[in-house]
């Protein structure tokens, strides 16, 4: 950039001659001015350091191709056994869950909605198969050695089943309170 200034291919706008400046250590006055040779902060070895925040160049966001996107997105909601999450469509495609919400809301509400709908499955079966195991364990005669407990129940069930803490705790006090 500053070969290009110096054999006038480029324009100098004020904030380009603030950057330079401060680049260089010297004043934008002694710039402007064409005394940056006489300048005394000519030599300061703080002129390599980064920009601040108001020098800093603005970085343009790359344009990207949505016709392309939606058609990867359409891949992966089309091609995947399970439906994916909004945080897993977006790490597959590169881009940000916001632009995926805001250029294609139809199919992220769509992927939300089979995505919760497989979660809330999936609970609902675990919990069945917390009650079924509750109840096993004080109607079958696999379990009629063992004490007939809630606390016995829960660690027995705890280490057959290996379902959460109080899905098994919620299971056992329903089928203790039908068995008994």
């Amino acid at each position: 950039m500053l070969l290009r200034i110096i054999e006038h291919r480029q324009s100098v706008s004020l904030k380009v001659a603030r950057r330079l400046a401060y680049r260089l250590g010297v004043s934008l006055y002694a710039l402007l001015s064409g005394e940056a040779a006489n300048s005394s902060l000519l030599l300061n070895p703080e002129w390599v350091q980064e920009f601040p925040p108001g020098f800093a160049p603005i970085e343009h966001k790359k344009p990207r191709d949505h016709a392309k996107i939606v058609k990867a997105l359409r891949g992966i909601i089309e091609g995947s056994l399970a439906p994916p999450s909004k945080k897993q469509v977006a790490l597959q495609l590169g881009v940000s869950i916001g632009y995926l919400e805001y250029r294609f809301l139809a199919l992220m509400a769509s992927t939300v909605k089979n995505h919760n709908d497989l979660a809330e499955s999936e609970r609902l079966n675990r919990k069945l198969q917390a009650r079924r195991a509750a109840l096993e364990y004080f109607i079958a005669l696999k379990y009629e050695q063992a004490a007939k407990s809630r606390k016995q129940a829960y660690k027995v069930l705890r280490q057959d089943t290996g379902l959460p803490k109080f899905m098994l705790k919620e299971a056992i006090q329903d089928a203790y309170m039908a068995v008994f």
